[in-house]
């Protein structure tokens, strides 16, 4: 009995030992709201001048590799330049900006939306932060128009691509470096260029779902019968992904359909948790729909919550001068002048039309 007691009591303080060792231990500070908001603004600052370093050194690739499923020293080589693939994507006129950061269970994130200006392209990337050697890191990040975490994504194109029997591992490379051109070419409007490259990959390569993505995007704004058929072939191979909206969405735009597209905004600023320039999306839609009233009402809403948004300010000249509302519309035209960055010529054809005000 006392041998029992000897050992529970010897046991009991092992553990004792053991948790309080265990509580010594130095354990990662959580990120305090002030380094997230001066990390999302140097973020932000190395997209807008288009460098890319700042963005791919923040990659917590340790993490990301670990998310992935990929041995660290397998994969060693490998370089994983998100940061660069996003600066080589944008346009002159793309941006990159914040919507918000916030708290999820312990968690800071980031909500970065990317738009592109002259052909209103909307995506939106969710980046998960971390603490690693006293740095900010990215440890991951979900990216809207995919519907995946970067590490899946990573995942998904390891795994898949080892998988596949008629390629080596340079043509599996070569492949995967089609990606960032497609993506670039898109950006530039030259669709039909991106579906060539895009026919030219492996039938079991274009089955990725990256790759069904990037098609999906490439052929939204070809013409109504190849948008539906990459769409078609999308739901075949991955049936039920909750994507799908967001990419849908500029494909009823091409079908005209603006109601289908009404719902589909309404369904991502859900997601999204309030995005103000998705009412710019709104307004074309009123717009094409003939609902003047709610065009105007989205318009106006979205300058008093994005003041400096070029395409919104030129779409509420336009309604202004429509409604012979000159005195709403002069201090505009006169703002507009003053933005140098501005593309005064799209102000200068809006005028034109309306000879009451220079």
């Amino acid at each position: 009995m006392r041998a029992n007691n000897h050992i529970r009591n010897v046991t009991f303080l092992c553990l004792t030992i053991f948790s309080v060792l265990l509580s010594c231990l130095e354990k990662p500070k959580q990120l305090t709201k002030e380094e997230v908001k001066d990390f999302a603004r140097k973020l932000e600052i190395s997209v807008s001048k288009r460098e890319s370093v700042f963005f791919d050194n923040a990659i917590d690739r340790k993490e990301l590799m670990k998310r992935a499923g990929l041995s660290a020293g397998k994969y060693a080589k490998e370089k994983i330049k998100l940061g660069t693939s996003v600066v080589n994507a944008l346009s002159k006129n793309g941006t990159f900006e914040l919507i918000k950061q916030y708290d999820k269970e312990g968690i800071w994130h980031l909500l970065f939306r990317i738009y592109e200006n002259d052909n209103m392209a909307l995506n939106y990337f969710d980046l998960e932060l971390n603490r690693r050697n006293d740095e900010v890191k990215i440890a991951d990040g979900y990216a809207y128009n995919v519907g995946q975490n970067f590490s899946e994504v990573l995942k998904d194109l390891y795994h898949q691509m080892n998988e596949l029997e008629t390629n080596t591992k340079e043509d599996k490379d070569k492949w995967l470096d089609l990606i960032p051109a497609m993506r670039k070419l898109v950006s530039q409007g030259k669709l039909t260029e991106a579906l060539t490259i895009f026919q030219t990959i492996p039938p079991d390569v274009r089955k990725i779902k990256l790759m069904q993505i990037i098609h999906m995007i490439i052929c939204s704004g070809i013409d109504v019968e190849t948008q539906q058929a990459a769409v078609k072939e999308y739901k075949e191979l991955y049936p039920g992904e909750p994507n799908i909206a967001l990419l849908q969405m500029s494909g009823y735009l091409l079908l005209e359909n603006y109601e289908l597209a009404l719902q589909a905004l309404d369904e991502l600023d859900k997601t999204i948790d309030k995005d103000p320039l998705l009412d710019f999306h709104r307004s074309i839609c009123y717009k094409m729909l003939g609902k003047y009233d709610q065009q105007k009402e989205c318009l106006v809403r979205l300058m008093d919550n994005i003041p400096d948004f070029e395409n919104g300010i030129l779409e509420l000249i336009a309604v202004y001068l429509k409604d012979k509302d000159y005195e709403k519309a002069g201090p505009l035209v006169k703002d507009f002048r003053t933005r140098k960055r501005f593309n005064q010529n799209s102000l200068n054809l809006i005028l034109s039309s309306y000879p009451a005000i220079k």
